[in-house]
């Protein structure tokens, strides 16, 4: 099985910071004034009226104490409550594109990868400022990456799909090392004004270099196990010793075991090192086998 590794990472906050006092008076002032203008109707029962938000409300429901976003002004500002953020044109970066530029050197430093070593750039976020062309091929440009680049939205599990993706073709010989970036501008799609969740998301980019790390340590691929292996229906148990703690090792050394219904499914009931065998203080793991 191909090792993959993740060689470095990166990471961009911004420098603007919200602190839930800022948030709290900015929200409230909001919800006065609407509440102001509507009184006739809050008063006859026709509208609600909006709640005050409290830091103490913010801490209970989040454990948040402040984000991180790329302009805060137009965030606090009761009249605009969203952030400013100036249209760029067509011959500037992207806001998307700039912040991660900012975690991919970080991460290819850290990593002591140049531009020439990158095969694939994949940007994995919950938003993207625009459909196409993707982000990913802007970064490629930006970084000097030549091979191909692709965007993910997955929502909140944006990032790990790009990494699974990543190391997925890695393994399957499809590139060497992709770059993974995870720039979020989660500010831009917030509803300010709304108490429930105007206190959630911040503005971020991280960024992660993965690559081929040779083949695996033979440590882990020859680890002899002592398994008790139930096999699925047959309600027979036989010990035998099996190789590895990876599933598709388990299931090879099954099959070399003469255990035919495991296509059905079975349980390595237990597994410990070879040299352990017979302690009583050695824990017990159970490994499902699907």
């Amino acid at each position: 099985m191909a090792h993959v590794v993740i060689s470095g990472t990166g990471v961009f906050t911004p420098s603007e910071v919200i602190t839930n006092e800022e948030l709290v008076a900015s929200y409230n002032a909001y919800a006065e004034r609407e509440n102001a203008v509507h009184a006739d109707d809050i008063a006859s029962g026709i509208r609600a009226p909006l709640e005050m938000s409290s830091t103490a409300f913010i801490e209970k429901a989040s454990g948040i104490e402040r984000r991180y976003v790329l302009n805060k002004s137009g965030v606090l500002d009761p009249e605009v409550m969203h952030p400013i953020l100036p249209r760029r044109s067509n011959d500037e970066p992207s806001l998307m594109a700039e912040i991660a530029l900012k975690a991919a050197h970080e991460a290819m430093a850290q990593a002591e990868r140049a531009a020439s070593d990158i095969d694939a750039v994949i940007v994995a976020a919950s938003n993207h400022e625009r459909a196409y062309p993707a982000i990913a091929i802007e970064v490629q440009d930006l970084l000097g990456i030549k091979g191909f680049g692709f965007d993910m939205n997955v929502a909140c599990s944006s990032a790990t799909f790009g990494i699974q993706a990543a190391a997925d073709m890695i393994r399957s010989g499809s590139a060497r090392a992709i770059l993974v970036v995870n720039p979020e501008i989660c500010s831009g799609h917030l509803e300010w004004r709304d108490r429930d969740c105007h206190f959630i998301f911040g503005d971020v980019c991280t960024a992660s270099v993965l690559e081929w790390g040779g083949a695996p340590d033979a440590a882990l691929l020859t680890k002899q196990l002592i398994a008790v292996v139930l096999v699925a229906g047959a309600g027979a148990v036989k010990e035998t010793t099996v190789v590895a703690d990876v599933v598709g090792e388990l299931r090879q050394a099954a099959r070399r075991n003469n255990l035919p219904t495991l296509a059905g499914g079975c349980r390595i009931r237990r597994a410990t090192p070879l040299e352990n065998r017979g302690r009583a203080d050695v824990a017990k793991n159970e490994v499902a086998i699907a």
